[in-house]
């Protein structure tokens, strides 16, 4: 077993087991798996999910991270206002992708001149952004 195999393997046991999500374990691990896809690491994924999955239940017991909403559609007339709002979050996340990508483009162009410095500048901006957010929300933003 390689040792690319256990890192792919622990992590996709530790996000289901971290969220009680067997599942979303294995489809993290297929989509690492995606360039290189090997039988026996597949194998060994799904070992370590299984029993991640196994151990945190016999821990932790069954719960659900996020809790659970008892909100229903009740009406036909419904069903419009949620593919609206399914439109609207994937135009939004869309617009999101693209600022991203740019953002990042931009950053690499600006960084290859001082490298360094430069990468010390943006980390420092972006930790300072992260600790206002923090501030700002009354310490619910730190985990």
């Amino acid at each position: 077993v390689q040792a690319r195999g256990l890192i792919l393997a622990g992590s996709a046991a530790g996000i289901a087991a971290a969220f009680n999500t067997p599942l979303a374990g294995i489809v993290f691990a297929i989509e690492e798996m995606g360039r290189t896809y090997e039988a026996r690491t597949n194998g060994l994924v799904l070992t370590a999910v299984i029993l991640a999955g196994l151990a945190s239940l016999g821990v932790l017991g069954n719960y659900t991270y996020f809790g659970v909403s008892k909100d229903t559609i009740s009406f036909a007339a419904d069903w419009p206002l949620v593919i609206a709002c399914g439109v609207i979050g994937g135009g939004f996340g869309a617009l999101f992708s693209l600022l991203a990508l740019n953002a990042t483009r931009r950053i690499r162009r600006w960084n290859a001149l001082q490298p360094l410095w430069r990468a010390l500048l943006v980390a420092a901006v972006c930790g300072l952004a992260v600790a206002v957010i923090g501030i700002a929300s009354g310490g619910l933003t730190f985990g």
